[in-house]
């Protein structure tokens, strides 16, 4: 059964600003830096709250209640399955907190990904309350996070490092709960790693 934060709109935002916090702003802020003024495709976009923070802006989400939720006010979203649909081409994309939803199958995902976009931004969480000892603060967590597809599994700090080293980031930026990778040229050129302690 999918979590509730998923059927609305304006609930799944209030969940997320309670999760991250004073954070949940700095991400959006630090995805934009990177996006500049590229024309973006948000994977996974949820409510879109990235449409803030970008001049050139799309969503794309596999839940048809925020597509049409961004639709309804005026942005521009297409319903995607990104595992079984083509992947429209785009000059960035983006995708945050959604990757974990693909394991086992997330490298084969990013891997598609990656080939559609000169610049790809994938932001994931390694600060999980899923993962917290205290059990009925793991067990809502996973909870308010359950989509359809059951999968209780989340990156830590080492994965997503890893991960991101192997698919050829150019730049890694370590935030208060995310990690964001900035891949380029389909991650196929590696030319440096930075990390940013935010």
């Amino acid at each position: 059964m999918t979590s509730v934060i998923y059927k609305n709109p304006l609930i799944y935002k209030t969940i997320m600003k309670l999760l991250h916090g004073k954070g949940y702003r700095r991400r959006y802020v630090l995805i934009s830096k990177e996006v500049e003024d590229l024309k973006v495709l948000d994977l996974c976009c949820g409510d879109c709250e990235l449409e803030k923070y970008v001049k050139n802006y799309r969503g794309a989400d596999f839940n048809s209640v925020f597509v049409k939720s961004a639709r309804k006010r005026g942005i521009e979203a297409i319903r995607l399955d990104v595992m079984n649909d083509e992947i429209p081409s785009a000059e960035c994309i983006v995708m945050q907190a959604s990757l974990y939803h693909f394991i086992p199958e997330h490298k084969k995902v990013l891997k598609k990904v990656l080939e559609k976009a000169p610049k790809v931004i994938i932001s994931e969480s390694h600060v999980n309350l899923a993962q917290s000892n205290f059990k009925p603060l793991a067990w809502l967590a996973k909870m308010l996070t359950k989509t359809s597809k059951e999968n209780s599994h989340r990156f830590d700090k080492e994965q997503l490092f890893k991960l991101y080293k192997e698919f050829g980031a150019r730049k890694i930026i370590v935030a208060k709960r995310e990690i964001i990778g900035v891949f380029e040229n389909g991650g196929k050129q590696w030319e440096f790693l930075l990390t940013k302690l935010i």
